[in-house]
Protein backbone atom coordinates (compact mmCIF):
# COMPACT_ATOMS: atom_id res chain seq x y z
CA UNK A 1 0.00 0.00 0.00
CA UNK A 2 1.02 3.57 -0.72
CA UNK A 3 1.60 5.97 2.26
CA UNK A 4 2.37 9.42 0.29
CA UNK A 5 -0.02 12.29 1.32
CA UNK A 6 -0.57 15.64 -0.03
CA UNK A 7 -0.28 18.42 2.18
CA UNK A 8 -4.10 18.25 3.04
CA UNK A 9 -3.50 14.87 3.41
CA UNK A 10 -6.80 13.73 2.08
CA UNK A 11 -6.86 11.13 -0.19
CA UNK A 12 -7.08 11.92 -4.24
CA UNK A 13 -7.47 8.42 -5.81
CA UNK A 14 -9.13 5.17 -5.27
CA UNK A 15 -7.33 1.77 -6.15
CA UNK A 16 -9.54 -0.63 -7.44
CA UNK A 17 -8.29 -4.20 -7.96
CA UNK A 18 -11.34 -6.38 -10.19
CA UNK A 19 -13.82 -3.53 -9.70
CA UNK A 20 -13.42 -3.28 -5.56
CA UNK A 21 -12.04 -0.45 -3.76
CA UNK A 22 -9.02 -1.59 -2.10
CA UNK A 23 -7.07 1.60 -0.73
CA UNK A 24 -7.14 5.21 -1.29
CA UNK A 25 -3.72 7.14 -1.57
CA UNK A 26 -2.67 10.69 -2.33
CA UNK A 27 -0.33 12.54 -4.20
CA UNK A 28 1.83 15.74 -3.83
CA UNK A 29 1.41 18.50 -5.80
CA UNK A 30 4.21 20.07 -7.94
CA UNK A 31 8.17 19.55 -7.86
CA UNK A 32 9.62 16.64 -9.62
CA UNK A 33 7.96 13.65 -10.46
CA UNK A 34 7.12 10.93 -8.33
CA UNK A 35 7.26 7.20 -8.60
CA UNK A 36 4.08 5.13 -6.72
CA UNK A 37 3.40 2.04 -6.11
CA UNK A 38 -0.61 1.94 -6.85
CA UNK A 39 -1.32 -2.02 -6.25
CA UNK A 40 1.04 -4.73 -3.99
CA UNK A 41 0.66 -8.06 -2.77
CA UNK A 42 -1.30 -9.77 -5.93
CA UNK A 43 -1.21 -13.20 -6.95
CA UNK A 44 0.87 -12.92 -9.72
CA UNK A 45 -0.88 -16.76 -11.06
CA UNK A 46 -3.84 -14.68 -11.56
CA UNK A 47 -5.13 -11.92 -13.81
CA UNK A 48 -6.06 -8.41 -12.33
CA UNK A 49 -8.20 -5.00 -13.36
CA UNK A 50 -6.64 -2.40 -11.79
CA UNK A 51 -8.54 0.81 -12.05
CA UNK A 52 -7.19 4.24 -10.66
CA UNK A 53 -10.10 7.02 -10.03
CA UNK A 54 -9.41 10.21 -9.28
CA UNK A 55 -11.64 11.25 -6.71
CA UNK A 56 -11.06 15.25 -5.64
CA UNK A 57 -13.09 17.95 -5.82
CA UNK A 58 -10.03 20.20 -7.59
CA UNK A 59 -11.39 23.20 -6.59
CA UNK A 60 -11.32 24.74 -2.93
CA UNK A 61 -11.83 28.36 -1.93
CA UNK A 62 -9.37 27.96 0.05
CA UNK A 63 -6.85 28.95 -2.69
CA UNK A 64 -5.86 32.14 -2.94
CA UNK A 65 -6.51 32.11 -6.94
CA UNK A 66 -8.06 29.22 -8.89
CA UNK A 67 -5.42 27.39 -10.90
CA UNK A 68 -6.11 24.29 -13.15
CA UNK A 69 -4.89 20.96 -11.55
CA UNK A 70 -3.77 18.07 -13.82
CA UNK A 71 -2.30 15.03 -12.81
CA UNK A 72 0.35 13.89 -15.56
CA UNK A 73 0.47 10.02 -15.59
CA UNK A 74 4.03 9.42 -17.71
CA UNK A 75 3.64 5.60 -17.64
CA UNK A 76 2.92 2.42 -15.45
CA UNK A 77 5.44 -0.45 -14.47
CA UNK A 78 4.53 -3.78 -14.04
CA UNK A 79 6.94 -5.32 -11.42
CA UNK A 80 6.88 -8.76 -9.85
CA UNK A 81 8.12 -12.40 -10.18
CA UNK A 82 8.50 -14.39 -12.84
CA UNK A 83 8.26 -11.65 -15.20
CA UNK A 84 4.81 -11.01 -14.56
CA UNK A 85 3.81 -7.96 -16.92
CA UNK A 86 0.68 -6.18 -18.09
CA UNK A 87 -1.95 -7.74 -20.56
CA UNK A 88 -3.86 -6.64 -23.27
CA UNK A 89 -6.41 -3.31 -23.05
CA UNK A 90 -9.31 -3.44 -22.23
CA UNK A 91 -11.70 -3.25 -25.18
CA UNK A 92 -13.27 0.15 -25.97
CA UNK A 93 -16.02 1.18 -24.39
CA UNK A 94 -19.26 1.79 -26.72
CA UNK A 95 -21.08 4.14 -24.60
CA UNK A 96 -19.84 7.91 -23.34
CA UNK A 97 -21.44 10.53 -20.90
CA UNK A 98 -20.43 13.70 -20.06
CA UNK A 99 -21.39 14.55 -17.04
CA UNK A 100 -21.46 19.01 -16.52
CA UNK A 101 -22.41 20.60 -12.87
CA UNK A 102 -21.23 21.77 -9.77
CA UNK A 103 -19.74 20.62 -6.39
CA UNK A 104 -22.41 17.31 -5.77
CA UNK A 105 -21.53 16.35 -9.28
CA UNK A 106 -18.04 16.88 -8.55
CA UNK A 107 -18.03 15.07 -5.60
CA UNK A 108 -17.18 17.77 -3.04
CA UNK A 109 -17.91 17.13 0.48
CA UNK A 110 -20.01 13.91 0.15
CA UNK A 111 -18.19 11.34 1.66
CA UNK A 112 -20.22 10.32 5.05
CA UNK A 113 -18.00 9.61 7.33
CA UNK A 114 -15.19 12.31 6.89
CA UNK A 115 -16.83 14.97 4.19
CA UNK A 116 -14.39 15.06 2.07
CA UNK A 117 -14.42 15.26 -1.52
CA UNK A 118 -15.30 11.76 -3.04
CA UNK A 119 -16.53 11.71 -6.69
CA UNK A 120 -16.08 7.60 -6.69
CA UNK A 121 -20.04 8.03 -5.10
CA UNK A 122 -21.33 11.12 -6.91
CA UNK A 123 -24.19 9.79 -9.32
CA UNK A 124 -22.46 10.65 -12.61
CA UNK A 125 -19.77 8.05 -11.25
CA UNK A 126 -22.62 5.21 -10.45
CA UNK A 127 -24.16 5.57 -13.67
CA UNK A 128 -20.66 5.12 -15.53
CA UNK A 129 -19.75 1.85 -13.64
CA UNK A 130 -23.51 0.81 -14.14
CA UNK A 131 -23.50 1.44 -18.01
CA UNK A 132 -19.94 0.38 -18.45
CA UNK A 133 -19.31 3.61 -19.70
CA UNK A 134 -16.02 5.86 -20.74
CA UNK A 135 -16.58 9.53 -19.10
CA UNK A 136 -15.74 12.60 -18.30
CA UNK A 137 -16.80 15.43 -15.58
CA UNK A 138 -17.30 19.27 -16.16
CA UNK A 139 -18.49 20.43 -12.60
CA UNK A 140 -17.00 23.48 -10.36
CA UNK A 141 -18.02 23.90 -6.91
CA UNK A 142 -19.64 26.86 -6.48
Amino acid sequence: MLAATNASGTPQFHTLVDGVVAFNFSISHGGAPTAYTVVSGLDPSAGHNITIWSIDDPITFSWDNLPPVVHTVFGFTAVGSGGVGFGAPPAAKSRRLLVIGDSITAGNQIDHATCRPDHWGTYGAKLCREFDANCTTVAISG
